[in-house]
This record gives C-alpha cells, sequence and structure tokens, in this order.
C-alpha cells in the first residue's frame, strides 16, 4: 500500500508542477477538454450484466479519482476499469459512459492506482495498445496488464447440466520499461535480466540471493522494482 501511495503522489506532484487547471467533470467540460465519450447500457450479448457469473471490471464499484489529459488537464471524476473492454468508465448524474480516445490521455488514477494508456511489446514481439497498471514507478518502471475473458453458456447437454455464462480474469502479463523505452513482457528473470543494463542486472542479482522472487507474482515483482528504484 506504501508503494503505491508513493507512486500516486509522486505523479500527481508531477502533473501538479504543469497543471493548466482542475475541474469536477460534467458532460460539458469534457466536450471542452476534447474528451470523447460513449454512454453504456447494462447489457452484454443481449444479456443483463447482472445474469453473467463474475464480472467485466477490475473493481464493480466506481471510485473516487482523475484523468490527466496531454495537454496536462486533470479532470475530477468517479471511475472504474473495464478490463474486458480495456476501457475506462465514469458516471455522472447516474449515467455510465466509456472514454473513446484514450490517446488523448496521460494517466487515470482511480484511488491508489494509476493506470496508462500506452503502448506495449508482447513477449512474442508483436505491439498493441492498451491500459496498463503503473506498479513501481522511476528508473525500471514495472506494469501488469489485466485480461478477462468472456465465456457464454454451454446448454445442457445429456447426463451434463448447462454451464452459465461467466467473465473470468486471466493471468497477469509483467512489462518493463526505463524512462524512455516501450514496455516489454517478461515472465521469467531471464527475460527480464535481458531488457536491463549490466548494474540492474548485478542489483537484481543480489537482491534475489536474499529473497525468493516469483517473477509472475504481482506483489513479489512490485517488491524487486521498489528496491531497485530505491
Amino acid at each position: 500500500m506504501k508503494a503505491k501511495s508513493f507512486i500516486t503522489l509522486t505523479m500527481v506532484f508531477q502533473s501538479l508542477c504543469v497543471l493548466s487547471q482542475v475541474n469536477d467533470a460534467s458532460t460539458n467540460h469534457l466536450f471542452a477538454f476534447n474528451m470523447d465519450y460513449a454512454r453504456l447500457g447494462t447489457v452484454f450479448n443481449d444479456m443483463p450484466l447482472d445474469n453473467i457469473n463474475g464480472s467485466p471490471f477490475l473493481n464493480e464499484e466506481f471510485k473516487n479519482g482523475f484523468i490527466q489529459t496531454r495537454s496536462d488537464s486533470i479532470i475530477s471524476l468517479v471511475l472504474r476499469y473495464n478490463v474486458y473492454n480495456d476501457a475506462i468508465e465514469f458516471k455522472i448524474n447516474d449515467e455510465i459512459y466509456a472514454i473513446k480516445n484514450n490517446e488523448s490521455l496521460k494517466m487515470v488514477t482511480i484511488e491508489e492506482r494509476v493506470f496508462m494508456y500506452k503502448e506495449f511489446i508482447k513477449s512474442n514481439g508483436t505491439k498493441h495498445n492498451g491500459y496498463l497498471e503503473l506498479l513501481s514507478h522511476g528508473k525500471n518502471e514495472l506494469y501488469c496488464r489485466y485480461r478477462i475473458r468472456y465465456y457464454p453458456r454451454v446448454p445442457e447437454e445429456a447426463y451434463k447440466e448447462a454451464i452459465e455464462p461467466e467473465f473470468k480474469m486471466q493471468s497477469l502479463s509483467f512489462f518493463y520499461a526505463d524512462s524512455f523505452t516501450t514496455p516489454i513482457e517478461f515472465s521469467t528473470k531471464k527475460q527480464l535480466s535481458s531488457l536491463m543494463d549490466e548494474k540492474t542486472q548485478e542489483s537484481i542479482h543480489k537482491i534475489s540471493r536474499n529473497r525468493a522472487i516469483k517473477y509472475w507474482n504481482k506483489e513479489d515483482l512490485t517488491n524487486l522494482f521498489t528496491t531497485l528504484n530505491k
């Protein structure tokens, strides 16, 4: 929690240094900041979301947060992250909307969590764009990407009950970047070390001698990068 608080506060203070203005949002304000958005319903594949097991959201509830645009304006909103759609949603006057022009955003903060819409490189070398959560900020930056898969209903068969539709969280993906590079996916110590300079590689080896690190575990990796960035 302390690491996340530090990330959030650091990013906010950096933003405030170049801040042009802060606004409580209305749809008029969003138009003024060139925010493109769409009103959402509560139906998926012609089925109410309440009838589907699981959730497409990282957290179902809307939380206080803000959006920083690339023009360095900050808009205060209540937000949530729709992982399945890879979209930031907000609520105004009990209406739910999703931001469409994600490339115009520099940073999204939901409570103490920081999300950035970025280009990233998968382990197979393909390039993609989407939201990454910033887990550690500094010379060595750690990001993770969430994925939720939808499993449609499987009808009842002989001797088999029907399987109801479900949203299900998939394994997390982790990405490394320094201050100037595109985040690149890794899943092992060897892959991570290959992306770093020799001095940082030596630091990882020293840290690894004193503690076991699971390179697929969010808490282990966050602690590792927090140590590297001290």
